[in-house]
């Protein structure tokens, strides 16, 4: 039989080398973290939502019938930030970019119970807009979401470019009977 203070000496260096084992592993995170925020010009704040290091839970609005996932979301000062990374080099947001950020706002206000301020879209080139998410762009984006879905019932739904990329890329591809 092991003596009680032999015992007692065992588990105090187990815990000793789990409690270093513990504080070695959440510098490593903090680090990671760090560093993807300065990669993709995070705003400051705490990071409560990712989906670009690993797959994430989609956002789902019932209200809107509305689902997505932004690349991040960030909560600083009592408010949430969607940001969304494209690796598109511009120097003007793109309409569609423009949309799909402030239907992550819409869904982050229905999820979070609160009033999202902006969105902000990273580009490649380090390009940076804060995208404000006011009355105008809700409107704008609920009357998008109506004919988007108005056009999908009626099957009047035209491709409006020649890209083979885009084609590959849509959620409509594989029923598509205008795809590239």
């Amino acid at each position: 039989m092991v003596p009680l203070t032999e015992l007692l000496f065992i588990m105090i260096l187990i815990s000793c080398a789990y409690g270093l084992f513990s504080f070695r592993n959440s510098q490593r995170i903090r680090n990671s973290i760090q560093k993807t925020k300065e990669e993709h010009a995070i705003p400051e704040g705490n990071i409560i939502y990712s989906d670009l290091n690993k797959p994430a839970k989609p956002l789902f609005s019932k209200q809107h019938m509305l689902v997505g996932k932004p690349d991040y979301i960030v909560e600083h000062e009592k408010q949430y930030i969607p940001v969304e990374i494209k690796n598109t080099i511009t120097n003007m947001p793109y309409k569609s970019h423009i949309m799909q950020l402030a239907a992550y706002c819409l869904l982050i206000e229905e999820k979070y119970n609160t009033k999202v301020p902006f969105g902000l879209l990273v580009y490649g080139n380090g390009e940076q807009y804060r995208i404000p998410f006011d009355n105008n762009l809700k409107f704008e984006l609920k009357e998008t979401m109506k004919q988007i879905r108005y056009q999908i019932k009626a099957n009047t739904i035209k491709r409006n470019h020649d890209s083979l990329n885009k084609c590959r890329a849509c959620s409509f591809f594989d029923s598509c009977d205008q795809k590239l």
